[in-house]
């Protein structure tokens, strides 16, 4: 089962990878091409309230991308049953994924998560 929420909450309310900011980069409705990053995840970063930042390594090179609303991103297991359930902001880091974005405004990224599916 894949979870949209953060867990691991400290005394005042911030989860573990979580820090309080407003988010820095467009809310945007997908539009444009649907594009794919395959390869590990790396640098996941947690603002509250549900901003997820990372970085999706491959063979292409890097690609930089982000979402406002961490639950709002259809997270799937697509050749594997998690054991427990998923968490963003704790779990990401280092897992295999293929992450559907599509690029906006914003070009200090390379665009806006739609889909992470995580693969072993």
């Amino acid at each position: 089962m894949v979870t949209q929420g953060p867990v691991g909450k400290q005394a005042d309310g911030v989860g573990a990878n979580e820090e309080q900011s407003a988010p820095k980069h467009p809310t945007e409705t997908p539009h444009g091409p649907d594009l794919m990053a395959q390869g590990v995840i790396r640098s996941v970063h947690c603002n509250r309230p549900g901003v997820l930042e990372l970085r999706v390594e491959g063979a292409k090179g890097s690609v930089s991308l982000y979402s406002n609303d961490a639950y709002k991103i259809d997270y799937r297991a697509l050749n594997f049953t998690p054991k427990d359930e998923i968490h963003p902001c704790q779990d990401l880091e280092g897992m295999k994924a293929r992450v559907h974005y599509f690029r906006t405004a914003d070009k200090t990224v390379d665009g806006q998560i739609t889909i992470i599916a995580l693969n072993k």
